[in-house]
């Protein structure tokens, strides 16, 4: 697939990503608010096991305090420009706000992404735990490059498939 196709898919994206993009009125604070309809509308590209590095940098709970800034090894199962799915063996404290730094290489794209953990699930064998993470502060370009990354790799899974067809 040529650059100027890669292009038009990626500004189509955007495009119907920025119409899902509803604007309120927060009576607090009195300012003009944008609110995402439904954060899981970007589209996911499932892995097998894809190293990642992740940072645990703040807690809510104070009691683990002692826990911020330690780094740890995950597996990324499924990713979009607005969040990932990754498991670990280490059981992390989500009874309060956790966020996270995610370290990660997509194609020949590098990412330094700020997350926050929203939901934990036991895996089926026990021995490790999956996350879902909302990525948080992500740019408008570093969402544009994670938009193009994943475009890449679907179109290298599709050749795949199309090879292996």
């Amino acid at each position: 697939m040529s650059t100027t196709a890669l292009i038009t898919i990626s500004f189509i994206y955007w495009f119907y990503e920025r119409k899902k993009v509803k604007h309120r009125f927060s009576k607090k604070t009195k300012t003009h608010v944008a609110k995402e309809e439904n954060s899981r509308n970007d589209f996911r590209i499932k892995f097998y096991k894809k190293n990642c590095l992740m940072k645990l940098v703040s807690f809510d709970a104070p009691q683990f305090a002692k826990l911020e800034n330690k780094y740890f090894h995950s597996d990324i199962e499924d990713i979009s420009a607005g969040g990932l799915k990754f498991s670990t063996k280490y059981n992390i404290p989500t009874d309060d706000r956790v966020v996270i730094q995610v370290e990660l290489s997509l194609e020949s794209y590098h990412f330094n992404l700020l997350g926050e953990i929203i939901r934990r699930e036991p895996y089926q064998q026990g021995q490790r735990i999956s996350y879902g993470v909302n990525f948080i502060h992500m740019s408008h370009s570093d969402k544009s490059t994670m938009i193009r990354a994943l475009n890449e790799i679907m179109i290298k899974k599709q050749k795949m498939l199309d090879i292996s067809n």
